[in-house]
């Protein structure tokens, strides 16, 4: 039986500029940064960080395309710049600075070749951005964590790459529910409380 477009459900707002959008949900897991401790075995160059957070649950972010690219595009500026000065920087040098051996001047070459393409690397990313990269993610993560911090769901955010990287996971460690699955995707209702 078709459905009426009344019955269908309506395009999430997007995080950023409130509007009902194309766009997609972005998946990361918040939670309460207790403690942070680093660890050096006598005789080891080996240094291991251990930090420890509470209450780790998954969060959703739905962004609009357009709010998306602008988020990447306002997380590559940073290095975009650094990328392009240190390309221009080691160009320079390597030309103008006379070196008794040419072994310097073609590292400073081949640093400036490497930059400047991790700066047009960069800049064609932001400008025709793949929305789905672990990349893209955990810039829209940054831009989504104010917001995510003062709707109370944490203090420190992670994609799913990072969380798959960094956290142990065991069959039997947090296996989400529905529920739990519910509560931490759907940002468009007002937050239930617990009875107690």
């Amino acid at each position: 039986m078709p459905q009426d477009d009344d019955d269908l459900p309506a395009t999430p707002k997007c995080l950023f500029c409130a509007q009902r959008r194309d766009g997609q949900r972005y998946k990361f897991f918040g939670g309460e940064h207790m403690s942070t401790k680093t660890k050096r075995a006598f005789l080891s160059d080996v240094t291991t960080t251990t930090s420890e957070y509470r209450k780790m649950k998954p969060v959703g972010v739905y962004a609009c395309r357009s709010c998306a690219k602008r988020a990447v595009l306002r997380g590559s500026v940073w290095i975009i710049a650094v990328a392009a000065l240190v390309a221009v920087g080691c160009g320079v040098a390597a030309v103008v600075v006379p070196f008794a051996k040419p072994l310097p001047q073609y590292l400073l070459l081949g640093t400036a070749a490497i930059a400047g393409l991790t700066a047009l690397a960069y800049l064609a990313m932001s400008l025709g951005a793949n929305l789905d990269s672990e990349t893209s993610a955990a810039m829209i993560r940054d831009r989504a964590t104010p917001w995510l911090k003062g709707k109370g769901k944490g203090d420190t955010f992670f994609t799913q790459w990072e969380y798959d990287i960094f956290f142990t996971k065991k069959p039997a460690d947090r296996p989400d529910t529905a529920a739990e699955l519910l509560e931490g995707l759907d940002d468009d209702r007002p937050a239930r409380r617990r009875r107690k």
